[in-house]
């Protein structure tokens, strides 16, 4: 089985469409990384990958991004990172749920 990719050690990168290296359970990973936006169906796959993973920060990045409606599908994400996303127009999906934390962007 390939070998799920990493960027940096710590980072794995998800972009659509997915495949299996990319949903392979785990390691070493703290940050669960894309850089534009993926189908809902991908979403929830990789919410289902990180959850019971609350040390993991989910972290998207790119001008591609117009909300943070996507959030919703990460229910359980204690940690989120916003990066490069010049055209976000509504941050909604931030609201759910209350005990989420460690919400960062540029800074």
């Amino acid at each position: 089985m390939a070998e799920a990719p990493t960027l940096l050690s710590g980072i794995r990168m998800i972009a659509s469409p997915l495949n299996r290296a990319m949903l392979q359970p785990l390691g070493s990973e703290r940050v669960i990384q894309f850089p534009h936006p993926l189908t809902d169906r991908e979403y929830r796959k990789v919410a289902k990958l990180i959850d019971g993973h609350p040390d993991v920060t989910l972290r998207a990045y790119g001008v591609k991004f117009t909300d943070l409606e996507f959030l919703r599908s990460f229910p359980e994400v204690r940690h989120f990172q916003a990066d490069y996303m010049s055209r976000l127009e509504a941050m909604g999906g931030l609201l759910i749920p209350a005990r989420r934390s460690g919400v960062t962007g540029p800074g």
